[in-house]
């Protein structure tokens, strides 16, 4: 950041410090007036730009059926966040510069998982129920998540339903959050954030943590009948807690996110010998479980900042696993308010080859705009700015252990060069146009929002508010074009045995 840009963010930040909320009329020097119309790249190449004029937040999975591949999306037609028109859209993308509507309506979740469900031999859709939802015990709805049988994308089926708060999931009212940012793959357990209505009720300003969630193991052996067999929670989160409350680092903050977002990742599946769960868990820090025993899990290591970092940006939103097995892990924040009105936040390397005595490596580099931009810092430009979504840890091939990538909202995306962890670079970086009107921040204060790379196609999907772009970079070498059957998925075992 510029100098100017730091002095004007730290005043905003001493008046979230003292309480105050900064609206939209306290601005960082220099913001821009209009939306950014242009496209910027470097060591990227755009191949496709797909449905433009869609708004395209949604969370992208993909499946596989002998060589055809098909990708998931939900899906905001035309420029607002209009939940009544809403849709999750799924496309055959085999060949991916002439992607084709197969369902235009299949799924209802914003936030989904995709998996080969082997002892059922189907391909399963897990959609969160609830996301945010309505947060107050008043509102009908569904809280929780729905599981469906996508084998066939074109006749998308219900399996089951299951409800949060533990009571029946056809019940128009029920408690609780239900859930966000939740992790299956397929096997024995999933791993779900939710809260019910024992949980804490933050009295924050925080419109995204309304209730405080916490983790919740799902057996989900039978599909049909998905059945919670542990939990694990900060001690404060339930409503009864209120003297472990009073001693959080966060307990002054009213813009503070004391959640746990997640998903939490479990790279290896518990029932193959898999132990640990890694999560990102808002204020309270990045913290990784033993997860062996299902019914029982326990907290083995934790990390954060050395003081509070107040909100309402999310301080730890996603820990990317997916360099696991170079010893470590990559944990990313959320930023949440525009034009850089909170406090800012790196994205942090952490050695974690012991989750008891976790160690800080390196933090990523803050993006600058391209020469040719008309601004000098991203703050100025309007939106947000800040890393939100990495590339999903479940897709097709194995990931190059030196590239990473994720979603910078009005900064697009990024790519990074990890070939030294202790000395991260950027190494590339597409900009889409900015879409939506200035005069609507709605429509356009995310800009990129999620990303997903076909490693063995070398193929990076990217969503944005102005529709889905597919890129190629000589970073991961020359793009597959054409139909290729997946040899092997980037976690072992990951959907094995899929037609």
């Amino acid at each position: 950041m510029t100098n100017a840009v730091r002095f004007g963010c730290l005043f905003l930040w001493l008046l979230v410090l003292s309480g105050c909320h900064p609206g939209r009329a306290v601005l960082p020097p220099g913001t821009m007036t209009e939306l950014d119309r242009n496209q910027y790249s470097d060591n990227m190449s755009l191949l496709a730009h797909h449905f433009p004029g869609d708004n395209r937040p949604g969370k992208l999975q993909m499946m596989a059926i002998g060589d055809r591949r098909y990708l998931f999306q939900f899906v905001f037609p035309g420029e607002n966040w209009d939940w009544v028109f809403a849709r999750g859209e799924i496309l055959d993308v085999t060949d991916p510069l002439h992607p084709v509507v197969v369902n235009d309506f299949g799924f209802r979740g914003y936030s989904i998982n995709l998996a080969w469900h082997a002892p059922s031999s189907r391909w399963i859709l897990m959609e969160v129920q609830g996301t945010f939802g309505d947060p107050y015990d008043w509102a009908p709805g569904p809280r929780g998540f729905r599981l469906l049988d996508v084998t066939d994308p074109t006749e998308v089926t219900v399996i089951s339903s299951f409800s949060t708060d533990g009571g029946d999931p056809s019940r128009i009212w029920q408690g609780g959050s239900g859930t966000h940012r939740d992790y299956w793959d397929g096997g024995r357990y999933a791993y779900v954030g939710a809260a019910d209505r024992d949980a804490y009720y933050p009295e924050r300003e925080h419109g995204m943590a309304r209730y405080s969630r916490s983790l919740r193991i799902i057996d989900m052996l039978d599909p049909a009948q998905p059945k919670e067999v542990g939990r694990w929670w900060v001690s404060g989160q339930r409503r009864d807690e209120e003297d472990a409350r009073s001693k959080w680092r966060s307990r002054n903050d009213p813009l503070a996110y004391d959640n746990f977002h997640g998903p939490m990742y479990v790279p290896k599946k518990v029932e193959e010998g898999g132990r640990y769960g890694y999560g990102g868990w808002g204020a309270f820090g990045v913290l990784i479980h033993d997860v062996s025993n299902p019914s029982a899990p326990s907290l083995v290591g934790h990390w954060d900042t050395d003081s509070h970092i107040p909100g309402p940006v999310i301080p730890h939103h996603t820990v990317d696993v997916t360099r696991l097995d170079r010893g470590f892990v990559i944990t990313t924040p959320e930023a949440i308010a525009t034009e850089c009105q909170e406090a800012w936040h790196e994205s942090h390397l952490l050695d974690v080859e012991d989750p008891m005595n976790i160690r800080w490596l390196a933090s990523l580099p803050s993006p600058t705009p391209p020469s040719e931009a008309p601004y000098d810092d991203f703050c100025q430009k309007p939106g947000r700015f800040g890393p939100h979504n990495a590339a999903h840890l479940k897709a097709p091939g194995r990931p190059d252990p030196n590239f990473a990538i994720y979603t910078y909202f009005n900064a697009g995306v990024q790519a990074f060069d990890l070939s030294d962890p202790r000395d991260p670079k950027i190494s590339g970086y597409f900009i889409p146009e900015q879409g939506g009107r200035m005069e609507n921040p709605e429509s356009y204060e995310r800009g990129t929002d999620s990303v997903f790379v076909e490693w063995d196609r070398r193929l990076v999907w990217v969503a944005s508010n102005t529709g889905l772009y597919l890129l190629a970079t000589p970073l991961l070498g020359d793009p597959v074009l054409g139909a290729l059957e997946v040899e092997e998925w980037s976690l072992p075992g990951l959907n094995a045995g899929h037609p």
